[in-house]
């Protein structure tokens, strides 16, 4: 559902054996700035908007999403500590303002070769 831990103080979250898990909902881990480590299941097929922004993630590697279909608006944005991403987004809609105002220059996988600006 929506606010999923937000504004919440987890450090490790390992969500990977919940693969019936289809939907992140609105504010899925928006604000956690101790956040470090978060593995997904790869059954994920939608990210509603504001997922993981302004958290404290440093990497994230979503290429297991392969059932991913869209992305909301603000997805990753002002993730400050956020130094590498691999995710594919080729097979992807990705909404408004993705990697808005954090330090990612470049996202590995990236199949579709897209430039993410503000």
């Amino acid at each position: 559902g929506n606010f999923f831990l937000l504004n919440s103080g987890v450090r490790s979250l390992d969500l990977s054996s919940l693969t019936g898990l289809r939907t992140l909902g609105t504010d899925f881990l928006a604000d956690a700035q101790q956040l470090e480590v978060l593995h997904l299941p790869a059954s994920v097929e939608v990210v509603d908007n504001n997922f993981l922004s302004n958290s404290g993630i440093r990497s994230l590697d979503l290429s297991a999403l392969t059932r991913l279909r869209s992305v909301g608006a603000n997805f990753l944005s002002d993730t400050k500590q956020l130094h590498e991403l691999r995710f594919d987004t080729s097979a992807v809609v990705v909404g408004d303002c993705f990697l808005c105002r954090s330090r990612v220059k470049a996202v590995r996988g990236d199949g579709g070769g897209h430039v993410f600006t503000c």
